[in-house]
This record gives structure tokens, C-alpha cells and sequence, in this order.
């Protein structure tokens, strides 16, 4: 397959790429190669993909994930694979409205409720009116301290969840992400900022596997730049969780490098396939292959799972080869 004029010369093509220079591990790679960590070798991607990847969200699902929140759908695209996270903002929010939510949904209701049931219990019984008072005067200073901070922090997580108000501090901050056009990775800390960024090709994809406290084995999936001593890894944990086969995160390195590869189509899942016809590439390919254009999202919930059941169900009874590539030698 041919690439197109839209992509940039820096964008990642496994079938004709400048052979890359040996190097030795240094910084946080040569601290993960110290732990139980193996280098997942560069291949010829394939049609593999990784069941486990978006596995929960089917058509109806994704159709609703869409319509409600467009930004999600974003996340990865005919262009980029990019990874957020909560700002601190986000969280101190989310934290102060649940406060404030059991503040006014149930303190203040139960403190009158107490209340009215010492004032007619035993309404002239001195030791009665002392509880009374002592609920009073704590219900007044919640009512007074208490009550409109409380209302405040609700009312504007409230507002946030329906859509009314979006204010830059809620918005999600960038972890990384990956630009099929350029072939560029990225590396982002604070709000956005550019820690790093550098071709594809120049990253290693490690996985780091330690016990968990069940003695489970539990792994991460890593990008880590080949010729820099960086401290700091692209982390691919938010992609998969940490729970799975080994085999799934060979998966899902195919899937990555499939993505970046402009002179393959883009994987062929359920999450991308509203993008393919905006990808050169992939659009010349499916319409020489005939390919239904919504072959994923006109499934029906059951036919999606069973699909995936099946595609699983085939990639563990036969494993498919994948052929490596020695990306330090000429194509």
C-alpha cells in the first residue's frame, strides 16, 4: 500500500524507514531492565487485535458515549491515540460535591429529624431540652459554616455533569499521544506541557511485570525513548489493565504499531471505525476490499459480544506469527 500526501516525512512507515543506531539502555529504561521487564520487538503489524481493549463498550454503548460526550470518542482518532487524566481540579472537586452532597442530602435532615424527636419525646424534661438545645446549636453553625459551601460544591458539580458549565480547570490534562500523520510520540506533565516528543521509531515498548499483593502477576506497558536518558516512560497502562495475558499486551503493541503505521490501514475495531474513511490510507483499502463501513456499529450488543468471543476464542487456540522487524537494519 502507498501513503499519502497528507502524512508528514516523519511519520512511521515499516516498510521503508531509516535504519536506527544500537544503543544502550539509560535512565528509566535502564531501571525498568533491572526489574522483570522485556523489550516487545518492532514487527510487521497485522490484523491482530486486542480483545480487551474498549471489550465493555459495545455499538448501543459507544453510540451513547458519542452522543453524550463527543470529546471521548476523540480519544483516538484517524490521526491521533492520545491518554488523559483528571486534574487536580477534577478531583478536589469531586471530593468537596460528595461532602457536600451527604452535608445537605442527610446531616442537616437528620439533626432536624433528631430534633423534632427530643422535642416531643420528653418536651419538659430538662435533660430532653439540653440534647435539644446541644442539636440546635450544632445544626445552626452547619446551617451557617457548613450548609452554603456544601450547596455550592454540589451545585457546581451538578452543573459540570450536565453539560452547563465547563470551566478550564476541569478540563482533563494529556498524558501522551501518538500522531499517526506525523509519527510523532508525546509526552505531556502539568497541564499539557510538552515533556518530550520524538519519532515512534525511536521508542522501545517495554513490559514490567511485579507480583501483586495476591501474588497475581500484574503488568505495565511502557513506550521508553531509545537515545535519551529521560526519567520518565510514556505509561500504555491506561490503554489495558494490568490483569492480562501476556499475549494480550503483544496485542496490543500490534494494535499500536498498526496505528502508526501509515502504510497499513488503521485496526479495524468498533472505536475506530467511524475514523477510517478520514484516513488516506485505510480508505483506499476499504474500498478495494469492499469493506462494510459499519460493520462494527450496525452489530447488534449480543452479536458484538459474540464476535469478540469468537475472535478471542480463535487467537488462543492459534496464535498468529508475527514476522520481526530489525528496525536497525534497512527494510
Amino acid at each position: 500500500m502507498t501513503t499519502d500526501n497528507s502524512y508528514q516525512p516523519t511519520a512511521y512507515n515499516s516498510r521503508t524507514f531509516t535504519p536506527q543506531p544500537q544503543a544502550q539502555p539509560r535512565g528509566i529504561a535502564q531501571k525498568l531492565m533491572k526489574l522483570n521487564c522485556r523489550v516487545l520487538p518492532f514487527t510487521r503489524p497485522t490484523e491482530t487485535i486486542s480483545t480487551q481493549l474498549d471489550s465493555d463498550i459495545g455499538p448501543e454503548k459507544w453510540k451513547e458515549v458519542c452522543e453524550s460526550s463527543p470529546d471521548k470518542k476523540n480519544y483516538w482518532n484517524e490521526q491521533t491515540l492520545s491518554n488523559s487524566k483528571f486534574s487536580t481540579g477534577i478531583n478536589m472537586l469531586l471530593i468537596a460535591s460528595s461532602f457536600g452532597k451527604g452535608i445537605v442530602v442527610m446531616f442537616v435532615p437528620l439533626c432536624a429529624i433528631i430534633e423534632l424527636v427530643l422535642y416531643f419525646i420528653k418536651p419538659f424534661d430538662i435533660h430532653s431540652w439540653n440534647d435539644f438545645y446541644h442539636v440546635f446549636i450544632l445544626t445552626f453553625f452547619i446551617m451557617k459554616y457548613a450548609f452554603p459551601p456544601s450547596i455550592l460544591f454540589w451545585g457546581m458539580a451538578e452543573l459540570i455533569n450536565k453539560g452547563y458549565w465547563n470551566p478550564r480547570f476541569m478540563h482533563a490534562c494529556k498524558i501522551f499521544s501518538m500522531n499517526r500523520r506525523t509519527g510523532m510520540v508525546t509526552l505531556y506533565h502539568g497541564r499539557d506541557k510538552v515533556r518530550y516528543s520524538h519519532p515512534f521509531i525511536e521508542f522501545d515498548c517495554l513490559l514490567a511485570s511485579n507480583p501483586g499483593p495476591q501474588g497475581q502477576m500484574l503488568y505495565s506497558l511502557y513506550l521508553v525513548h531509545r537515545y535519551h536518558g529521560y526519567q520518565h516512560a510514556v505509561p500504555l497502562n491506561g490503554l489495558i489493565g494490568s490483569k492480562q495475558m501476556v499475549a494480550e499486551y503483544y496485542r496490543v503493541w500490534n494494535m499500536i504499531q498498526r496505528f502508526m503505521d501509515v502504510s497499513q490501514p488503521l485496526p479495524d475495531t468498533l472505536v475506530l471505525e467511524e475514523s477510517r474513511p478520514l484516513d488516506p490510507v485505510t480508505a483506499a483499502y476499504d474500498q478495494q476490499t469492499g469493506r462494510d463501513p459499519e460493520y462494527w456499529r450496525k452489530m447488534t450488543e449480543e452479536a458484538f459480544r459474540r464476535t469478540i468471543h469468537s475472535i478471542r476464542s480463535q487467537q488462543n487456540s492459534t496464535p498468529e506469527k508475527e514476522k520481526v522487524l530489525n528496525i536497525f537494519e534497512s527494510a
